[in-house]
């Protein structure tokens, strides 16, 4: 046993009608991992995004170091965004005699002591920042298309990178007309010690050129 896998979540686009989605790192409980699906018409939340285990998906793979998979009982509409995230409990249930040969148990303990880093590690992401020394550290909140350029396609990356960027925001495409974006959704806030710039701010990457996106940041 080990955990040779840094990941505790997945983000995927859905395709129109798709109900398969792989997850890549090690559960050992149905209940040590939460689903959302955030329909691409609706700002994400938390609460109402959440699936529930066997009304809306069924598991399998536990126990297993590569993950396995989600399978919706129902289609996903397309470009919906299925998020996983391992969330185990933050106890420790183990208890060992001295003197006993417990070397598998001695392995799966840490397995979930590194678990239990790897989620805090997720949740942190996800946090507002400071530098050592109190220094604000800024990322982005919000996107918005204020030019969807040409030549792109969905699913093309795109990332911010104006202001001081320690790492930056990514976009991912979601929908295009003809090469000129139409849909788009943040999926890295990025970290940035001077904010990026909030209107008609450009990109990088993707097969395009010329989108030009507003931002929120905080």
């Amino acid at each position: 046993m080990s955990i040779a896998n840094e990941n505790n979540r997945v983000s995927l686009l859905a395709t129109g009608g798709q109900t398969v989605f792989p997850y890549d790192f090690k559960i050992e409980a149905e209940d040590e991992i939460l689903v959302y699906q955030i329909p691409t018409t609706s700002t994400p939340h938390d609460a109402t995004n959440l699936l529930t285990l066997t009304t809306d998906y069924t598991l399998s793979g536990i126990g297993d170091d590569a993950g396995g998979n989600i399978t919706l009982v129902s289609g996903a509409t397309l470009n919906d965004r299925i998020i996983a995230i391992r969330a185990i409990d933050l106890d420790q249930p183990d208890s060992y005699n001295t003197g006993e040969d417990n070397a598998e148990n001695y392995e799966a303990s840490i397995d979930r002591l590194v678990m239990r880093i790897q989620k805090l590690e997720e949740i942190i992401s996800r946090c507002a920042k400071y530098g050592a020394t109190g220094e604000r550290r800024i990322a982005v909140q919000s996107i918005s298309i204020a030019d969807g350029g040409s030549g792109y396609a969905a699913l093309d990356s795109l990332t911010v990178t104006t202001g001081a960027c320690a790492d930056p925001a990514t976009i991912l495409v979601t929908s295009v007309a003809a090469g000129v974006i139409t849909g788009a959704t943040l999926i890295d806030s990025g970290t940035y010690l001077i904010g990026p710039d909030t209107t008609d701010v450009p990109v990088l990457g993707g097969t395009g050129s010329g989108a030009l996106f507003d931002l929120t940041s905080s």
